[in-house]
């Protein structure tokens, strides 16, 4: 039997007496259902796993309350949220546009996005500020030669120096740490110092 219902059962006793037998019966139902998600990255399910992948026909068998078994079966889609750290430098006194954000300073700076699929997302920037370079500068005259020796220092290493006379628009030349020269008459010159990995945090003097 199989169906909820009442069931007649007719019998015989020892005596030869008709008899009947009625069975109340109930049958309590079983279930077979399907436990859809969509998550973003992993899912822990009732039977305790971590699932990092999409995932399906996953069983596990649970009881009713009446102590049938049931199946529950486990349809996965897992989507990924991002992280992403991008390494960059700036120069002292200037900013840096991160995500419409300007920065002043050195730090870690986050922001959260949301993917197609809504999963959260970080953009992230590990942000140096470069220091420029302190430059001193002294100008010598050498009597003997009738030249001018300008003499230049900074404060950290691998600089790359450059100098050109302001007046006649001469293109910069580069120079270890000291120019000669023997103007005809009165020049400006313009010194600077930069970071060799890239021409910039230049300081002049």
């Amino acid at each position: 039997l199989n169906t909820t219902g009442d069931y007649l059962h007719p019998g015989t006793t020892l005596q030869g007496c008709d008899s009947l037998v009625t069975m109340h019966l109930t049958v309590n139902p079983t279930y077979r259902h399907n436990d859809t998600h969509s998550v973003c990255d992993s899912l822990r399910w009732i039977n305790g796993l971590l699932y990092v992948n999409d995932t399906a026909g996953i069983d596990d068998t649970l009881a009713t309350m009446h102590g049938c078994d049931s199946v529950l079966t486990l349809q996965l889609t897992v989507y990924r949220s991002y992280l992403k750290i991008d390494h960059d430098t700036f120069c002292e006194a200037d900013t840096y546009l991160f995500r419409s954000h300007e920065l002043t300073a050195s730090g870690f700076y986050a922001d959260t996005l949301t993917t197609i699929d809504g999963c959260d997302s970080v953009l992230a920037i590990d942000l140096y500020e470069k220091p420029l370079p302190q430059v001193a500068i002294r100008v010598d005259r050498n009597c003997d030669s009738a030249r001018y020796e300008l003499h230049a220092e900074t404060n950290v290493p691998y600089i790359e120096w450059q100098w050109g006379d302001m007046v006649s628009g001469r293109n910069y030349q580069s120079f270890d740490s000291i120019i000669y020269d023997n103007p005809r008459r009165s020049e400006t010159y313009r010194l600077y110092a930069a970071y060799t990995d890239w021409p910039q945090c230049m300081a002049s003097d």
